[in-house]
């Protein structure tokens, strides 16, 4: 998949064929950032975002075929991938909060991370020390949380 701008200025999600580098088809779908790639079940998957309503789809990147129903998150403002005991899982910040779910299933995976005082404009995740982590960012501040546990990382110190 490549991500290309019509005439109007619009991005577009394009299916190209691997070998020749050609387009397979004249347009797959609009896409508002660019895609997040990540494999699951050994396929390689495509989780993106078309930019007219709070939905984050994922799709399998060679065939094209959507994986599961759209995940409407509020306010959907930007979203990761990230690997949980080698299943891929979706970081995805929605107002003021960041929701962790199974790529695979897209079902939620704890409760949303909240502790931001504006809108999360984006996430990250990184490995650190071998353990995932996440990283929101609100225009003014940026937090750190442990991904598989949901809290901030480090821990604050108990008084």
């Amino acid at each position: 998949m490549v991500q290309r701008r019509t005439p109007e200025g619009e991005r577009n999600l394009i299916r190209v064929a691997l070998a020749t580098g050609r387009p397979v088809d004249p347009l797959f779908r609009p896409s508002w950032m660019p895609p997040v790639r990540y494999v699951a079940e050994g396929r390689p998957r495509l989780a993106f975002t078309d930019g007219y309503g709070p939905k984050l789809y994922r799709f399998d990147a060679e065939t094209g075929v959507e994986i599961g129903s759209p995940i409407r998150i509020g306010d959907l403002h930007g979203f990761c991938v990230y690997d949980l005991g080698g299943r891929p899982h979706l970081a995805v910040a929605g107002y003021r909060q960041v929701h962790r779910l199974d790529a695979e299933t897209g079902e939620p995976v704890g409760p949303p991370l909240f502790g931001h005082r504006r809108i999360v404009r984006d996430v990250a995740s990184a490995s650190v020390d071998g353990r995932a982590v996440l990283y929101s960012a609100d225009g003014a501040t940026v937090r750190r949380w442990d991904a598989e546990t949901g809290t901030p990382w480090p821990a604050a110190v108990p008084s």
